[in-house]
């Protein structure tokens, strides 16, 4: 089994996992309906669907791998911190091929160091070789050869991988892209720029080239995967591929059945989504032009497969459309900012549906500042959230919360449960802190006062959570802390 066997999508157009060669080929169909679950967002059913065929091959590899992605595109970081790296090491076991070995080593520890992020049940890899390596990392699953040991910063693990596909040229895998879609999703939760640097070390060609290999190959759900894993800082679109509209034209005549349709839908309405976070006015061509491009593709979708609504990428279109209509009204971020400028404090910059955090100068607190949005936004938020919580989907859930909060004037129900997603299903705790940071402008009683300044207190009981604070968030909830009524920093 060669390293570009692991797995790979074949003909993307569809929406099923293609392995090219497998040693247990009685799971490919298996598998196959696994992902096309996973890939429309059903995740309950998908959760369902792994429980009854094939938890009992959590040592394969591909299924190993397959369900820490399914719990990765949920936004499960409770359950991918409970994964331990036993099961990947008698997975690897079971690989012959050194390179097979190293490639998933990657990937899983990237996975594990992600999560990190969201909840924090370790110390963090360091994420340069120049870091002293805490003893308890040093220690951890020393899987396999002397290149896997190695391995022990990100620093390490992306030069690694850059000459390893570097080596191989145009024949990069799925899996392949699934690992530098991680690398593109831990710059975005990191300000390290260290791991910036090392993205731009690849060759200039490389992702222009990889780019052309996935159009000529169709290969339009591994591009659905760099596109959703994009950050701010290096956006795959503007970057690689010139803008949206040659996106669009590249690929549209990919979409000839609904599963390529919904992977372009997709593509598309993230974009719009990220571009919709700034100031509408440098970029209101584009916006006009994806909005009519999506609302093509949703009437291809509804005339071909009418029943395929209920996913992911049509949530996401929802989401952006209601995100458009009030991209200058009074219920977004940059709007809240206007009304709270004469308060003493500082409200930190909300982006990429961060609610908006304010730290007093001392105890004031301005309250929250929202009226009651129109039904025509707040009515489609609340299906996208019903259908979101149908699905088992985590991720568009935590997004749609925070939307519908911006779009309320009494938010107390939506900001509970906000924290009980975070907190309970999701494991996120970093996002819980920054929720709990925003919750402090609807405490506006002794008892809420309390309450927040109880929760906030209980971060510093989580192992490892100060330790993986920024300065930032974590000056933040002690500044919050102290104005709710005394206490310490951490």
């Amino acid at each position: 089994m060669s390293a570009d066997s692991v797995w790979d999508f074949g003909d993307a157009s569809d929406l099923t996992f293609h392995p090219m060669l497998s040693p247990q080929g009685y799971l490919d169909e298996t598998l196959e309906e696994f992902y096309r679950l996973q890939r429309l967002g059903h995740f309950a059913s998908a959760e369902e669907f792994f429980e009854e065929n094939l938890r009992e091959h959590i040592e394969d590899p591909q299924v190993l791998i397959a369900y820490a992605e399914h719990l990765l595109e949920q936004g499960n970081y409770d359950a991918l911190s409970r994964m331990g790296d036993d099961a990947m090491r008698r997975a690897c076991d079971n690989l012959v091929n050194s390179d097979d070995r190293l490639l998933l080593t990657m990937y899983w520890k990237l996975i594990r160091e992600f999560t990190t992020y969201y909840k924090p049940y370790r110390p963090r890899m360091p994420l340069t070789r120049r870091v002293v390596v805490h003893e308890s990392i040093s220690q951890e699953s020393p899987m396999g050869t002397a290149d896997e040991r190695e391995m022990t910063s990100i620093e390490d693990i992306m030069d690694k991988f850059r000459a390893m596909v570097i080596a191989k040229g145009k024949d990069i895998t799925s899996t392949e892209i699934k690992v530098l879609g991680l690398i593109y999703r831990l710059c975005s939760v990191t300000d390290e720029p260290i791991l910036h640097v090392r993205l731009r070390e690849f060759p200039s060609s490389f992702h222009a080239e990889l780019y052309a290999n996935l159009l000529g190959e169709g290969r339009i759900w591994d591009f659905r995967d760099l596109c959703v894993s994009s950050t701010l800082e290096h956006t795959f679109i503007p970057e690689y591929c010139g803008n949206v509209r040659k996106v669009y034209e590249d690929w549209s005549s990919t979409t000839t059945d609904t599963s390529a349709t919904l992977a372009l839908l997709e593509i598309i309405a993230s974009h719009l989504i990220y571009k919709l976070d700034g100031p509408l006015a440098a970029i209101i061509n584009d916006v006009e032009f994806m909005i009519r491009r999506c609302q093509r593709l949703v009437r291809l979708i509804m005339e071909n497969d009418g029943g395929s609504m209920k996913n992911r990428p049509f949530l996401k279109w929802m989401l952006a459309t209601v995100q458009f209509i009030d991209v200058e009204g009074p219920h977004n971020a940059r709007s809240y900012a206007e009304q709270l400028e004469a308060w003493p404090g500082i409200l930190l910059p909300s982006r990429r549906y961060l609610l908006p955090q304010y730290v007093p100068e001392r105890v004031e607190n301005p309250g929250w500042k929202v009226g009651d949005a129109d039904l025509l936004l707040v009515g489609p938020i609340r299906t996208v959230l019903r259908v979101s919580r149908e699905l088992g989907d985590y991720d568009i859930e935590a997004m749609i919360l925070k939307r519908l909060i911006m779009l309320l004037e009494n938010t107390a129900k939506e900001f509970e449960e906000l924290c009980n997603l975070q907190s309970v299903m999701q494991g996120d705790i970093f996002g819980y802190s920054k929720t709990l940071a925003s919750k402090y402008l609807i405490s506006d009683t002794d008892d809420l006062k309390q309450d927040l300044k109880s929760k906030i207190s209980g971060l510093s009981d989580i192992p490892y959570f100060y330790d993986s604070l920024s300065p930032l968030d974590s000056w933040t909830l002690d500044v919050l802390r102290d104005s709710l009524g005394g206490g310490s920093a951490v």
